[in-house]
């Protein structure tokens, strides 16, 4: 219960659909989190870090041909220190092919 409440009052306070997004991921619920990246890039966020965000998790969900395009994008907008190389890292990574039984 009070998780639950301190999460809606992060959610509320500061960050919307990318706070949420960043809460499922940390979970490890990537369905939730592509969800929430999705949601903030429907309401105008297309910066790197979402892009970047929504693509990682695209990956865990063994989505890789729609996360190389906002690996992609990421990389390009080359918005915060560091953010490009893993961008790239991980629009390779959505090449791969899935491991069977992962």
């Amino acid at each position: 219960m009070m998780r639950s409440i301190v999460i809606g009052l992060v959610l509320l306070i500061g960050g919307g659909a990318l706070a949420e997004g960043d809460a499922a991921f940390r979970r490890g619920d990537y369905r939730r989190a592509a969800e929430a990246y999705g949601r903030a890039m429907a309401d105008g966020d297309s910066s790197a870090t979402v892009r970047y965000n929504l693509g990682t998790a695209l990956l865990r969900l063994n989505r890789h041909d729609e996360a190389r395009p906002h690996l992609e994008a990421a990389a390009r907008l080359r918005a915060r220190a560091g953010l490009p190389l893993r961008a790239e890292y991980n629009a390779g990574n959505a090449d791969l092919a899935p491991v069977a039984g992962k």
